[in-house]
């Protein structure tokens, strides 16, 4: 996979991003993620937790990634690449479809 671009996470640091995956973060569809609280209103009572589901989206497909280098990491085929960034893809997205 070809990595263009990044994202600073404070928990995960460096969030790689394809070029695929850039321009799917830059959709408006994904960008409203930055609108939407990953936990409601936890944050009035745990003034910390104030995360959002654009972060939360970032950080799945970075974990999942990791997991799933690891569970592959004996394979270093071509025809790997593609599955991989479908299943990055999948990641990435799970979250779009949720309302406020």
């Amino acid at each position: 996979m070809e990595v263009k671009s990044y994202i600073h996470d404070p928990i995960h640091g460096h969030i790689f991003l394809t070029p695929v995956e850039r321009w799917v973060v830059d959709t408006l569809e994904f960008q409203r993620l930055r609108f939407i609280r990953q936990n409601s209103l936890l944050h009035y009572v745990f003034p910390g937790a104030f995360h959002t589901r654009f972060a939360h989206s970032l950080g799945v497909c970075h974990v999942a990634h990791r997991i799933s280098k690891q569970l592959i990491h004996w394979v270093n085929e071509p025809e790997i690449y593609y599955p991989m960034q479908v299943y990055r893809l999948a990641c990435l997205l799970h979250d779009v479809g949720h309302g406020a």
